[in-house]
């Protein structure tokens, strides 16, 4: 947005002007503050003489408003499409976020998609989203709170890329209401349970699904993190392991992580050094007679050809294993929750667990993954209180059994007692007490 000054002119670009076609606008916007000369915007044009002056005073508005004249009748519709190709055609967003855009989109197309985007504001935008609520699915469904949330995420980027490009004066989701996330929160499994688990994914010979599975407990991998990993990235001397690429959601690449913090190395030891040695040796026992060959490029996790396992075919098996060995509605990613949430009970300073977990920001450990423990709640109000009232053991004490039983899977038992080194990191001895 400028301050005009004077009327503007037209400027004939061909002779006689009586039969000019062609144009230049002309609008000064006063002086330029640092080197104090006179500055002008130039627009060309072409049509008669009345149209010329037409389109300047279109060309004033656009100034003084900040918005394009061009664009005044843009439908959201239209704007998203084109804000969808941009980011296809960049290179830098991943096939999967691309999906979930074009997945929201569609969510909302149906109902704001033919409104012109400077008609948009947070009215609107509400009405939308309690439409969403009520029935935005497939075939008239409702959809969840959480993924209406995700539509209109979208939307604000949608908005903010319009405001950016001078579409639109300001971005009217900024004033608009949100829908909540009702999606449950995932707890992190107790000591006992991951104990269990530990064990169960450890039991008889390894194979490639458990050993993925176990990577992720005992490393706070992610999934794609898992299917990615290759045998140079495992180092047996150093005792590391190097996390360097990520197997995309449609399992057709391997990317690099989306942040710089992403790349990192976690200490193996003990039972899962051990274990990793041995599924190498009977990978290779399997994989020589398929004429592959397990040498550093080879995925530690590998499908029954020798090759990457798709995601969604591992998510599959993870789901279908873990509901028949107990763990109905446990998800893939609440092992790496797991880790994180060990890492917090057991003390780990927030730059040691950031730098393990893969984290550019210390925040999403503490915002996401720093639940209360119930152990250490009561442990540091002994602390302080203790010294006031040396009498506090009497005073505050552990929930019994049956106690602990009616909190459900929220609650998480004396919770990674006698946990290794916080300085190292090293977590996985804890997984296999002794």
């Amino acid at each position: 947005m400028v301050k005009i000054r004077g009327k503007g002119t037209i400027v004939p670009l061909e002779k006689p002007e009586r039969r000019c076609q062609r144009w230049q606008l002309r609008v000064s916007v006063g002086r330029d503050p640092i080197t104090g000369k006179y500055k002008t915007k130039t627009r060309r044009f072409e049509g008669s003489k009345t149209e010329a002056q037409m389109e300047l005073r279109a060309f004033i508005n656009e100034l003084e408003s900040g918005i394009r004249t061009d664009t005044t009748e843009m439908t959201f519709e239209a704007y998203a499409e084109q804000w969808l190709r941009a980011r296809e055609a960049s290179g830098r967003i991943a096939r999967g976020t691309l999906r979930k855009d074009r997945q929201r989109v569609s969510y909302l197309l149906p109902l704001i998609g033919g409104i012109r985007l400077l008609d948009l504001n947070a009215e609107v935008i509400e009405r939308a989203m309690l439409r969403l609520l009520v029935g935005g699915g497939r075939e008239g469904r409702p959809l969840s709170g959480t993924t209406a949330n995700g539509a209109f995420v979208t939307l604000k980027q949608v908005l903010d890329d319009a405001v950016r490009k001078d579409v639109m004066p300001r971005n009217p989701c900024e004033r608009a209401i949100p829908p909540r996330k009702d999606t449950a929160e995932k707890a992190a499994l107790g000591k006992a349970q991951a104990r269990r688990l530990a064990l169960l994914l450890t039991e008889g010979l390894p194979d490639a699904r458990r050993m993925g599975a176990l990577l992720a407990l005992c490393c706070g991998l992610r999934r794609g993190e898992v299917l990615g990993l290759r045998w140079q990235d495992v180092d047996f001397e150093s005792r590391v392991l190097r996390v360097s690429h990520s197997l995309s959601a449609d399992g057709r690449e391997l990317k690099e992580p989306k942040s710089a913090a992403g790349k990192r190395a976690i200490p193996i030891d003990g039972p899962l050094l051990e274990r990793l040695r041995e599924w190498r040796g009977v990978q290779g026992r399997y994989l020589v007679p398929l004429g592959v060959m397990p040498d550093g490029g080879c995925p530690v996790v590998t499908s029954s050809e020798g090759g990457t396992i798709h995601p969604e075919n591992y998510g599959r098996w993870w789901r279908a294993w873990a509901d028949e060995n107990g763990y109905p509605t446990l998800s893939f990613h609440q092992l790496r929750h797991t880790y994180a949430t060990m890492l917090v009970a057991q003390g780990t300073d927030l730059v040691t667990a950031k730098g393990l977990m893969g984290h550019s920001d210390a925040s999403m450990l503490t915002n996401v993954y720093a639940h209360q423990v119930d152990e250490n709640r009561i442990q540091a109000a002994r602390g302080i209180q203790g010294e006031l009232f040396p009498s506090i053991d009497s005073v505050i004490e552990f929930p019994s059994e049956s106690q602990k039983e009616g909190c459900g899977a929220r609650f998480v038992p004396d919770l990674y007692q006698n946990a290794p080194d916080t300085k190292t990191g090293h977590m996985q001895n804890a997984m296999w007490p002794a």
